[in-house]
């Protein structure tokens, strides 16, 4: 299921500062248990750290760049307006979350992620973004990249050089599709997208440059029908149209032998009986959510 923002982190485990062995996850819970965690050379080796709801409006603290084995880290929530340079020596960093932050100046950020070789997602939804630069294009690596709940419209044309990335999360943005197409047109490897909830007026078109996504997420838009441009999509196999004033499916969906997954939860302005007929064409795609 697409995300279009997930704060609700799974802690792995916890672990004591007076002398228990440290585990490879550890989540601390105020700015001086995390000083003192550097302080434990043990702690030195933890791979996923996380790092929540602190509010370092002053900044990170530099002990946190003792931690250099982190596969994760996550500083979300914490009023950051920018991370400090030092990050860029975490180089065994997979996966980075810096949502909900007031990180809205993403130029210096990509400069400093773009050394980390090892980074392959990147969470930053809800951080009041309108502007995405450039030289994103560093992150060549990624293959995660979370943008939703921000105020973009546009994608840089420096997207392109991410061909690695298999998910992108744009929901809760007032996109402009005929924009951010000829971006997302030119990214081979891109399997799931979210557009939901991103004010779209009608079925997005040109999506036959999509033929390799195989989730496709446009709930909470506002086009009425789903036309038969839909067949175009070879490869879906998961479709979410939920909270919608869909009015009409073309039957030419049916000819998508892959879905398996249709979710249309709230789409009130279906017919159940128009819904039973696409259930018959595709008896094997579970449908979820149609008119009772």
């Amino acid at each position: 299921m697409f995300k279009c923002i997930i704060l609700c982190i799974t802690l792995i485990s916890f672990c004591s500062l007076q002398g228990m062995s440290v585990r490879d996850s550890v989540r601390v819970d105020s700015k001086e248990e995390l000083l003192s965690l550097a302080q434990d050379p043990s702690a030195l080796q933890i791979k996923k750290l996380y790092c929540l709801g602190h509010f370092y409006s002053d900044g990170l603290p530099f002990e946190l760049s003792r931690f250099s084995n982190l596969e994760e880290l996550s500083v979300a929530v914490n009023h950051l307006t920018e991370i400090p340079d030092y990050f860029a020596d975490f180089k065994k960093l997979k996966t980075l979350d810096l949502s909900a932050n007031y990180l809205s100046d993403l130029e210096k950020i990509f400069d400093i992620l773009g050394s980390i070789t090892t980074l392959e997602t990147l969470e930053l939804a809800n951080n009041g973004i309108k502007v995405v630069p450039e030289n994103l294009s560093k992150l060549t690596n990624l293959r995660n990249l979370d943008l939703g709940l921000n105020g973009i419209v546009n994608l840089p044309e420096g997207i392109k050089s991410l061909t690695k990335l298999s998910s992108l999360y744009l929901g809760v943005n007032p996109i402009d599709f005929y924009s951010i197409n000829r971006t997302i047109c030119d990214m081979p490897n891109l399997n799931r997208l979210d557009l939901g909830d991103c004010k779209l007026k009608e079925w997005p078109p040109n999506l036959h440059c999509l033929s390799n996504v195989t989730e496709l997420n446009l709930s909470r838009n506002n086009f009425t029908e789903i036309p038969k441009e839909i067949a175009v999509l070879t490869c879906l196999e998961a479709l979410y149209i939920t909270d919608t004033k869909i009015q009409y499916i073309d039957s030419a969906i049916a000819d998508l032998k892959k879905l398996w997954l249709f979710i249309l939860a709230r789409s009130t302005k279906l017919k159940k009986e128009e819904v039973d007929v696409l259930r018959s064409l595709m008896p094997n795609c579970t449908f979820i959510g149609y008119p009772e």
